[in-house]
């Protein structure tokens, strides 16, 4: 086969040929496409697309891509970011705080059960799938406390709590992450105060440029320019036409 009829590299992933070590306690088997991560905090699965493949090399597994072009890279990536990610929550797990902001806004959790008290005239109840279990401290009640081997499924149910009533800009209650920043928005009294200022400085500078439009200084008649602070005071005699200052002084008026 000549060098023109060679096939190309397949591109690699930067982090996709990184290996996925395996902490102690946490095994990993293979059947086919499907691998199966076993560790202290639970047991997940991974199913690898067709084109990528999983070896095990000491301690650690290998992850490679037999797809052609860009989508070698993009697989390899995906698949070795899953396993690690599974690997992780298979050995430590994952956990996800959900802060209630609000007078009144409530949690407990009974079993699988989590009931809310969000402002609403019931409480909202959801039920936790078997894989996540929450908890919340005894002596707050106002957070509540997600944890489980899956990453992605601890996401979407904080996400699923989160939605029942998201954080308002105004106030900020609702039930957000723990450490989440919210955007805050002013109220109607703060923006007529602050819509009555800028009509003020938008009048303020109109006078400003229509006064400025009459006055010109010459070298016959040349402009006086004062500047006034709540300490000091700038006079300049400037001459327009050819934007020169022939004198300037200033003073401070605390003195």
């Amino acid at each position: 086969m000549t060098t023109a009829q060679a096939s190309p590299q397949l591109k690699k992933s930067r982090v996709g040929k990184r290996p996925v070590p395996l902490p102690k306690g946490v095994t990993v088997n293979q059947t086919g496409q499907k691998l199966d991560i076993q560790g202290p905090k639970g047991k997940l699965s991974l199913n690898l697309p067709a084109l990528v493949a999983a070896r095990k090399e000491g301690e650690s597994w290998v992850i490679e891509s037999s797809a052609e072009g860009r989508d070698a890279s993009r697989l390899q990536g995906l698949s070795r970011a899953l396993l690690m990610s599974m690997v992780k929550g298979a050995s430590e797990g994952y956990e996800r705080s959900l802060e209630l902001v609000g007078t009144g806004y409530r949690c407990e959790v009974k079993g699988k059960v989590v009931t809310l008290q969000l402002g609403f005239s019931h409480p909202t109840s959801i039920e936790l799938p078997p894989s996540i279990s929450g908890v919340f401290p005894r002596l707050e009640g106002h957070h509540v406390v997600l944890s489980s081997a899956d990453k992605a499924a601890l996401g979407q149910m904080a996400a699923t709590i989160r939605a029942l009533r998201p954080p308002e800009p105004y106030g900020g209650k609702g039930v957000r992450y723990r450490g989440e920043v919210i955007r805050r928005k002013a109220g109607k009294a703060a923006k007529a105060r602050r819509s009555n200022m800028v009509m003020k400085l938008s009048g303020r500078q109109r006078r400003k440029f229509r006064i400025r439009h009459k006055v010109s200084g010459t070298a016959e008649r040349p402009r006086l320019s004062v500047f006034r602070t709540s300490l000091h005071i700038y006079a300049q005699v400037v001459v327009d036409g050819d934007g020169r200052t022939l004198a300037a002084a200033s003073r401070c008026r605390a003195t």
